[in-house]
């Protein structure tokens, strides 16, 4: 039984390092250029071990997405749990979905979400994912802002994703620099104000 769980052990790290491996290809890349012998060299494993793990493109491709999903939601959990109950959760939460969406992570899941236009399957794959992530982050918002209005949750939630995947999409063509801060700061101030959030006292739950 030791050496069947140390073998099952041993599998999924392997699966994993793979599956790593296919991210950093693909942040690095393209996903024109997102080969099974490309992955397989840059994780260091052998041929055999990546057609064992994952026999075709497409199941590699499928777990891929189900992996990207899976970090991004718990980024999003993860955000709401940090996020102080007794300061400016407006600034706090854009402060921290900007670190987000300039992580490997969601330049990969941009990268597939572009090839996605043209590929059926791959949109196929991504628009349940993309949907889940939206509905989970109204809930979560829902969570920190109790006294705002569904709507205007959610309209705040998708001008505030518009504009700091923008800047963050920015960065793939130049470096950050200080207007990124003031922009983000800017939509914070926007973004409290239609909320009816009084900038002057702490966004305390009722």
């Amino acid at each position: 039984a030791e050496k069947i769980d140390w073998r099952a052990r041993r599998g999924a790290a392997t699966r994993e390092q793979i599956l790593d491996a296919a991210v950093r290809t693909l942040v690095k890349r393209g996903y024109s250029d997102l080969t099974t012998t490309t992955i397989a060299k840059t994780a260091g494993v052998s041929r055999g071990a990546m057609l064992h793990h994952f026999p075709a493109k497409d199941v590699l491709i499928r777990e891929m997405v189900r992996y990207l999903f899976d970090r991004r939601m718990a980024a999003f959990e993860k955000m709401v749990a940090t996020v102080s109950r007794d300061g400016n959760r407006v600034a706090e939460s854009l402060k921290t979905y900007w670190q987000q969406v300039n992580h490997p992570y969601f330049i990969a899941f941009f990268e597939l979400t572009v090839a996605a236009r043209t590929d059926k399957m791959l949109h196929a794959m991504l628009a349940p994912c993309q949907d889940a992530l939206d509905a989970r982050g109204l809930e979560l918002a829902q969570a920190l802002f109790p006294q705002v209005a569904r709507e205007r949750l959610t309209i705040g939630l998708a001008l505030s994703q518009a504009v700091v995947e923008y800047l963050a999409l920015q960065h793939m063509r130049r470096a950050p620099n200080a207007l990124d801060d003031r922009l983000i700061a800017h939509l914070s101030h926007h973004i409290r104000a239609f909320y009816g959030l009084d900038a002057h006292f702490n966004e305390r739950r009722p």
